[in-house]
């Protein structure tokens, strides 16, 4: 279980949420392809109800251990049939710096996880990029001085410059322990080559391709 606590716009007083821990469904935190979160940024700056705020406080785990909001974001959406969906999402250490979905609300979105399984992850996220489905959707970040500075530096908005760098500082390499990835580079059948991913909203699976014949298959966990 993860304790957040938020300030937003739409609330007139500070928000503390209760998030279900991802590992306690899955056994491991899943690594989230960037292109999701790239895609997310496009969706804000093209579509009014895709937003960004600095208003990540605090995060707090079960066994009471806090960490530097500055490594999280918190994602707080809405669709059109009313449906919430708290998602806090990670590049800390501890889950190896990589995008990390960690926790998730509310119960009823967690309870949904666990009966769909895996591909549960991937529709969600491919709702979420989705502006003719979603309601409204923040990107809820910090505000740590960098982000103030950059403001003032480089007339950056400063929620934008934290999800940006935020993105920009993610790790590419795959979640090994998780093995959410393929851990090997397999060969292409007809040519030999060795076949490369394309990126995208993989959760449990990916995309492959030869660059050299233009084979492709999917690589199933």
């Amino acid at each position: 279980m993860f304790t957040i606590n938020v300030v937003v716009s739409w609330k007139q007083h500070p928000q503390t949420l209760q998030l279900t821990d991802i590992q306690d469904i899955y056994g491991s935190y899943p690594t989230i392809a960037k292109l999701f979160f790239q895609h997310l940024v496009m969706n804000i700056q093209t579509d009014q109800r895709y937003f960004a705020e600095s208003g990540l406080r605090r995060i707090v785990d079960s066994h009471n251990q806090e960490f530097e909001p500055h490594q999280w974001i918190f994602v707080w959406a809405e669709d059109f049939r009313e449906r919430y969906f708290y998602i806090l999402f990670s590049r800390a250490v501890e889950y190896g710096g990589n995008g990390a979905l960690a926790g998730v609300g509310p119960p009823e979105f967690a309870e949904f996880l666990r009966n769909e399984g895996k591909p549960g992850i991937l529709a969600t996220l491919t709702l979420l990029n989705q502006p003719d489905k979603i309601k409204s959707l923040a990107v809820v970040v910090s505000s740590p001085k960098e982000a103030r500075q950059a403001q003032k530096t480089m007339n950056l908005n400063p929620q934008m410059y934290q999800f940006s760098n935020w993105i920009n500082n993610l790790k590419v390499t795959p979640n090994v322990q998780g093995q959410w990835f393929p851990t090997y580079s397999p060969r292409c059948p007809v040519c030999n080559a060795e076949l490369v991913g394309l990126e995208g909203y993989e959760v449990g699976f990916t995309q492959l391709v030869c660059p050299q014949c233009g084979f492709s298959k999917k690589k199933a966990k």
